[in-house]
């Protein structure tokens, strides 16, 4: 039996380092054994008429990846099944993109912090057919957002912190701040029984442990926290420039030991299910991949194989539709491209259209839409900019050796800087104004142009080097195909096209694994300057065989009756995903935490 299978069936709750933890090792037996009984009736929801809320620190208004779109999809399909669903999440009024006129507070409240009294107002909105509740409270939830003010996570103070060594303190510091306000913030609205708590990352999961102190404190009756994570990130509990230990700002019990010192070393032994993250092929990486078990959850290894983790697929972010007619899918699967390729070039057509007349100054690049020829592909490059994970560079490098090697193509990149490192970003800059008339990037959020771009280009690049479940389903919905490396959501999603059976929906390409007995990926992601990471072979291959994937997709361009097939193929693989399924795969999780302990 595998980790992965494990979590359904033979998840056992660590009882004994709970007692501990709450009533102390030397506590007396009916101490332990009372605090026990009160967490185990705590443990009674009734998930037939259970609230589901939601802890998320993005929102409408705050986003910097798929916890936002995540967060409103399960929102709003919970609601769609007359479930009671809140999403409770901080009002960040430093970004840029907060709510601009509000209706008056529902609550007011304080809570203390830091031996501090702090005044909370709650708002409440709809948004999606799904009520969001938003916390502001003055001299918290404060983030910059970074270059274009939309991001929750980004301090400028952090900033200048993570460059000196000393972790992100105000980030941590709200995140504690959040889970201490919590339950309280329950209680003011009258929600104190019969909740599961359904956290988002390790910025929520804090509210694992306030939760059982609110239990024993009788502030709520019956609650049952589990966990879903969108990525391995997680930071540790005691940054510099903290007023006291990050735990104690928390809770006066004493903090244990032994678990790793972070958020989720701490916390996940709080939960009352195994962890869950958002694909079934992420949850097998962060046991086997290299690069999670090596470098990125290193610290969670035990704790991963004690308790297991669960993959859950997300559903799509938007409308299951096919791009194409059904008589020119059914075409071309039959050999006769010719509709499905007249569809695709008015696709193209819209994209030039509109990409000939979007010229935003702060665009690198002047690739001419306009006189694009219909035999030259077009590709796409979407996501952060984060060097650690979505492979910017790696594309960089590739487009460079192949447009060196003359392939005559057009390359469309769209990174969201956010606080990507410096060199970074000028290594775009350098591409696009080595090659503009080839190379176009767009380092702000596009006006106008990204979606039909989607649509009409010739494939999509994914690049990752990891990736929890990633955004493609976006590009297949509007007819276009997929290049990706294979690891995590993508290897899930795409189906490397196969010329002679005529499936897949895209290329999906494999790299090499590090060298033995070298933690290469730890190496090859503390490199500060992006041409440095080809001194690493595991990096030097990723540049390679994409380079080579793109050759490969080149030649099913060209190939008419090919590039038919496989546009033919590209909705099919989005509709076996849905938050149906999400829904009870959710829910067997939440069975789990609320199963008596034996």
């Amino acid at each position: 039996m595998n980790i992965h299978e494990k979590t359904t069936s033979h998840y056992e709750r660590p009882v004994n380092d709970l007692q501990d933890l709450f009533a102390g090792p030397d506590a007396d037996p009916q101490v332990r054994d009372g605090i026990r009984q009160r967490l185990d009736n705590a443990r009674k929801v009734d998930l037939k008429t259970a609230t589901i809320v939601i802890a998320s620190w993005e929102n409408r208004f705050a986003a910097a990846g798929g916890v936002r779109a995540v967060t409103q999809e399960y929102a709003k399909h919970l609601s769609f099944q007359n479930r009671s669903v809140r999403v409770i999440t901080p009002l960040h009024a430093g970004l840029l993109t907060p709510p601009g006129t509000v209706k008056p507070p529902v609550a007011v409240l304080w809570v203390n912090f830091e031996e501090v009294n702090h005044r909370i107002e709650v708002y409440e909105s709809e948004w999606a057919k799904v009520k969001w509740v938003y916390l502001y409270c003055q001299g918290f939830f404060a983030a910059e957002g970074g270059r274009d003010r939309t991001n929750p996570y980004l301090y400028e103070h952090d900033a200048r912190e993570e460059r000196l060594g000393r972790g992100s303190p105000r980030l941590v510091r709200d995140c504690l701040f959040y889970a201490a306000a919590l339950p309280k913030v329950l209680s003011t609205l009258d929600m104190t029984d019969n909740i599961v708590f359904h956290l988002q990352d390790w910025e929520t999961v804090g509210v694992a442990l306030s939760v059982k102190e609110a239990i024993l404190r009788k502030e709520i009756t019956r609650a049952v926290c589990v966990l879903a994570l969108h990525n391995p990130y997680d930071k540790g509990l005691n940054p510099a420039d903290l007023k006291s230990p990050g735990w104690r700002l928390l809770s006066n019990l004493p903090e244990p030991t032994s678990t790793p010192s972070t958020f989720l070393g701490r916390m996940l032994p709080l939960l009352d299910a195994p962890p869950a993250t958002v694909s079934r092929e992420f949850a097998i990486d962060l046991l086997t991949d290299p690069l999670q078990t090596n470098h990125l959850a290193d610290h969670l290894q035990d704790q991963f194989k004690k308790f297991g983790i669960k993959g859950v697929d997300n559903g799509p972010f938007e409308t299951v539709k096919p791009p194409f007619s059904a008589n020119a899918i059914n075409d071309a699967k039959n050999g006769k491209p010719q509709a499905i390729l007249s569809e695709k070039r008015n696709l193209w057509e819209i994209m030039k259209k509109t990409m000939g007349n979007y010229k935003p100054k702060e665009r690198w690049g002047n690739v001419d839409f306009t006189a694009l020829k219909d035999d030259v592909p077009v590709f796409m490059c979407v996501g952060r900019l984060d060097p650690g994970q979505k492979g910017f560079d790696v594309a960089a490098r590739a487009i460079e050796n192949l447009l060196i090697a003359g392939l005559n193509a057009r390359f469309v990149l769209t990174p969201i800087v956010g606080d990507a490192p410096k060199p970074f970003v000028d290594d775009l800059q350098t591409l696009a104004a080595t090659f503009p008339d080839q190379v176009i990037v767009y380092p702000i959020r596009m006006q106008k142009g990204y979606s039909e771009t989607q649509a009409g280009c010739t494939f999509s690049l994914w690049p990752s080097m990891y990736e929890p479940f990633g955004a493609v389903s976006e590009f297949l919905l509007r007819g276009t195909p997929v290049i990706a490396r294979s690891t995590g959501g993508l290897r899930q999603q795409v189906v490397n096209f196969d010329p002679k059976t005529k499936t897949g929906n895209g290329i999906l390409y494999k790299t090499s694994d590090p060298t033995p007995g070298i933690n290469e990926w730890r190496l090859l992601q503390q490199e500060a300057n992006p041409m440095d990471r080809m001194n690493h072979s595991i990096y030097k291959d990723q540049v390679e065989q994409l380079a080579d994937a793109v050759k490969t997709a080149v030649g099913i361009f060209k190939d008419p009756v090919a590039y038919g097939y496989l546009l033919s193929n590209v909705h099919d693989s989005v509709a076996g995903y849905s938050w149906n399924r999400a829904e009870k795969e959710y829910g067997a999780l939440y069975d789990i935490a609320t199963r008596p302990q034996h």
